[in-house]
Formats: structure tokens, C-alpha cells, sequence
């Protein structure tokens, strides 16, 4: 039966909880921008008069949404390459485990809840 779901949700997870994924990472990745942003504004805003005659202020502006744009980069590379690579390597670790062991999925877990009971 657990088998049965893991096959379910290995075949409609990527079509449901991909839309889930990218609605997150957006709002993740807007949300931390802003905060970004914000927090070099304040950083900026708070320097001394001699800081802000001896640079551009145009540089400021390009150097803060170079460093948003790079941020926003970074997550989406974790996000999107390394992330689904530790899980696919878990994965590959529990189904050597059961291989090695000779156990079911089911029995691999049967082992430890054995005294679970759910009351309703």
C-alpha cells in the first residue's frame, strides 16, 4: 500500500507539487529581495556625508540590484539543482538499504511502529 502511494506521488508530485514549488520560490525569493534591498537602503542611508560626495550614487543603485540578482541566482541553482539532488540521492540510499536488508518498504518501518496505534 505504501509502495502504491510513493509510486502515486512520484508520478502526479511533479505535476502538482511542481506548481506548488515555483509559487513558493517565488514568493521565498521576492520576499528576500525586498528584505535585501531594504537592509542596503538602510546601510546606505546611514553612512556619513563624506561617504555618499566621495562615490556615485548611481553605482549604489546598480551595486544593490547586482547584489539582489545574485542572491536570487544562488537560491534558484540550490533550489532547482542541488536540493533534488539530495533527494534523489536519499532515495538511492533507502532502496540499497532495502536491497541489502531484503526488507519491503513496509517492513522497514513495520519494525519500528509496531506499538503505534491511531485513535480516531
Amino acid at each position: 500500500m505504501l509502495g502504491l502511494l510513493i509510486l502515486a506521488l512520484e508520478i502526479i508530485g511533479p505535476i502538482i507539487l511542481g506548481n506548488l514549488q515555483m509559487y513558493l520560490i517565488w514568493k521565498m525569493e521576492l520576499l528576500a529581495t525586498n528584505d535585501l534591498t531594504s537592509k542596503c537602503f538602510d546601510v546606505i542611508n546611514n553612512q556619513s556625508m563624506q561617504f555618499h560626495s566621495e562615490r556615485f550614487s548611481g553605482s549604489f543603485a546598480s551595486q544593490v540590484s547586482r547584489f539582489a540578482n545574485a542572491y536570487e541566482r544562488f537560491m534558484n541553482s540550490t533550489i532547482m539543482n542541488i536540493l533534488p539532488l539530495i533527494i534523489s540521492l536519499g532515495f538511492y540510499l533507502v532502496k540499497k538499504y532495502l536491497e541489502k536488508t531484503g526488507k519491503t518498504i513496509e517492513g522497514a518501518f513495520a519494525d519500528k511502529y509496531v506499538d503505534f496505534k491511531i485513535i480516531l
